[in-house]
């Protein structure tokens, strides 16, 4: 059975041709993107609606209950070879929010991905949805990433807490800054996220200079982000030598940051 679909819309075209195999498993055969902005229907696309942070594409997301033993092993190898070292250990819990900073290279996502294997925690990683197009949407998704709108001018908030409500486990990485340029101010929505969700902070860092790529401890939210925030810092100063800063007046929930940069990509 072969299903094709043609549609013109804001000056992008595509098409998609969808073909199903004896196996009843259904694979797409090609996928022609014209003009500039154009979409990817298959395994990623731009989100056109203002209001939606993250479309139920979220669902094609590669969701792991964890990790098979020659993968976590064959994470630490290969962080090892590098010469890189990880940190921490499993939370042992099934939900949280995975803090991870600083977000300075594109590399990042690819120690960040490693460190994951070698520890044993299948993380979801929340990627600006640009990134998802065909063929590296594939590979994102099934590598745990899930496609966001950071244009969306509604809170994302209440969204991302409807989804740790809807799943048994989910650990959900977050880059604070936002952007792999160096910014004054974290985004908070990482916190109302775990507030809402009533999960604890998972804190990730990485160190070039140590060359250290793992988690720290879990922070349980409070409520008193001037506290909850007190003992983060604490923790970045102490493994990365930098202090992450809020805004002096940052009560109202903030969009959660998605990582912009693609795992196993270079500058």
């Amino acid at each position: 059975m072969v299903l094709c679909s043609f549609r013109k819309n804001e000056g992008q075209t595509r098409l998609v041709r969808l073909r199903r195999t004896r196996l009843g498993q259904s694979r797409f055969c090609s996928v022609f993107l014209l003009f500039s902005g154009s979409v990817c229907p298959v395994n990623g696309y731009r989100i056109k609606d203002k209001e939606i942070f993250m479309s139920s594409a979220h669902s094609r997301t590669k969701k792991r209950t964890h990790y098979a033993p020659w993968v976590m092993k064959m994470g630490q190898v290969l962080l090892r070879v590098q010469g890189w070292q990880w940190i921490g250990q499993h939370p042992g819990v099934k939900k949280c929010v995975v803090v991870c900073a600083p977000h300075r290279s594109n590399w990042d996502a690819w120690y960040t991905l490693l460190a994951s294997f070698a520890l044993g925690i299948p993380a979801v990683m929340m990627i600006k949805d640009t990134l998802f197009f065909w063929p590296l949407g594939v590979l994102l998704r099934w590598l745990g990433g899930m496609p966001v709108n950071r244009r969306a001018r509604a809170s994302a908030v209440d969204q991302v807490v409807q989804m740790f409500n809807e799943s048994e486990q989910l650990y959900l990485v977050i880059t604070p800054e936002g952007t792999r340029k160096e910014v004054t101010y974290w985004k908070s929505g990482f916190y109302w996220i775990a507030l809402g969700a009533g999960v604890d902070i998972l804190l990730g860092i990485i160190n070039y200079q140590r060359k250290t790529v793992g988690v720290g401890p879990l922070i349980q939210v409070t409520g008193d982000i001037e506290a909850d925030f007190a003992r983060i810092q604490e923790f970045f100063q102490r493994e990365g030598g930098f202090t992450p800063m809020l805004k002096p007046v940052d009560t109202e929930k903030e969009s959660p940051a998605p990582n912009d940069s693609p795992p196993i990509a270079a500058e």
